[in-house]
């Protein structure tokens, strides 16, 4: 009777601390979310054993003085870079840690997530059969379900990470349907930062693009009645946004692009430069004229140099201004594509074309 009666408190103990345990953290609560991408840790950091201090982009300190840990020791902060990758409900995630002088990286594996206001303040980590608890100082954003509502929608999928030749900051310009009420002011320009999993722009930050009927090149942000579509280059840089109604509804408001501003005079460009990246080209384009090389255009009374030939004049209208030069007996083009938004005329891109030879490649600011 006596170890039945031990058997029954014990049992009611565990029971309580069970309890205990699932009700404890006030508001905080327990997270079914953690970060939703690597760039989500940007600015904060997390104390374990080490200390981490995850920077700008995907760079970080280590700090690891504790006797007796587990972990690699670091006697001073020592620089370093890392990677997240969350499982496909953001419940779970693996933590790699490539750390300066430290082989091999640290795998950091992550669950339990604690959150408060959206963000996370704690979780759990195992590391070689080890789990210890780790607390968050700064903002760590957790996944929030895309603001569009309801989570994915017919046709959508959640997307993958941006990759890192398209992220960063740039300053665009909006070309587009003019009088639309749920578009921007044509000619508006707007400065932009791409992360992994976030669109910020005007102090708004919009989070967790999907994709839409298998299109990976458009990384689409809800924005209740706008879209934002981020989309990627040829070359793999940020080709332009483009704005559409909701997800699912067709439609087009117009796109964010860079563009250079530039004046004309009887319709062409008479002076100054314009510098910008080869952005596309085709197979038989020459190697002289790689993705990403950046090219240079000096533009004279009636001519344009480039690459140390003067290409002359030869017409323009509303959209177009081509110029043409006998290169070794063959003939090259050049057109400028050119476009207007709130009386200011813009530079969109470049080509060089050259028929007979083959190659074609396109340029943009």
């Amino acid at each position: 009777m006596l170890k039945r009666l031990n058997f029954i408190l014990l049992t009611s103990v565990l029971g309580l601390t069970a309890f205990v345990m699932s009700g404890c953290g006030g508001d905080s609560g327990s997270a079914t979310t953690g970060p939703a991408a690597g760039s989500s840790f940007a600015g904060a950091s997390i104390s374990f054993n080490p200390t981490i201090n995850f920077t700008s982009g995907n760079n970080l300190t280590y700090l690891n003085t504790e006797v007796g840990s587990a972990l690699p020791a670091a006697a001073t902060a020592t620089n370093g870079t890392y990677t997240y990758t969350p499982n496909a409900n953001y419940s779970t995630g693996t933590l790699t840690l490539t750390v300066d002088g430290i082989t091999p990286s640290i795998v950091l594996e992550i669950s339990n997530f604690v959150q408060t206001s959206g963000n996370v303040t704690g979780f759990s980590i195992r590391y070689n059969g080890l789990t210890y608890s780790a607390t968050v100082t700064g903002s760590l954003p957790a996944y929030q379900a895309p603001s569009g509502g309801g989570g994915l929608g017919a046709g959508e999928t959640s997307a993958t990470d941006i990759p890192a030749s398209m992220r960063g900051t740039y300053q665009l310009t909006y070309f587009g349907e003019q009088g639309n009420p749920s578009a921007p002011a044509e000619g508006t320009t707007t400065t932009f930062t791409i992360n992994a999993r976030t669109l910020v722009f005007g102090g708004r930050t919009l989070s967790n693009p999907v994709f839409y009927q298998g299109n990976t090149l458009e990384w689409l942000f809800k924005d209740g009645g706008i879209t934002y579509a981020a989309s990627i280059s040829a070359s793999g840089g940020l080709n332009e946004i483009n704005l559409y109604p909701p997800v699912g509804t067709s439609g087009f408001y117009g796109q964010y692009r860079t563009a250079s501003p530039v004046t004309l005079t009887s319709g062409k460009p008479t002076s100054g430069t314009y510098t910008g990246k080869v952005e596309s080209i085709n197979p038989g384009t020459a190697s002289a004229y790689p993705l990403g090389t950046t090219k240079t255009f000096v533009f004279g009374t009636s001519s344009v140099d480039f690459d140390g030939t003067t290409f002359n004049f030869v017409s323009a209208n509303q959209y177009t201004v081509t110029y043409t030069a006998t290169i070794n007996t063959v003939l090259t083009t050049i057109d400028i594509g050119l476009s207007a938004a709130a009386g200011t005329d813009y530079i969109s891109y470049i080509s060089v074309y050259n028929s007979t030879d083959s190659y074609f490649f396109r340029i943009v600011p």
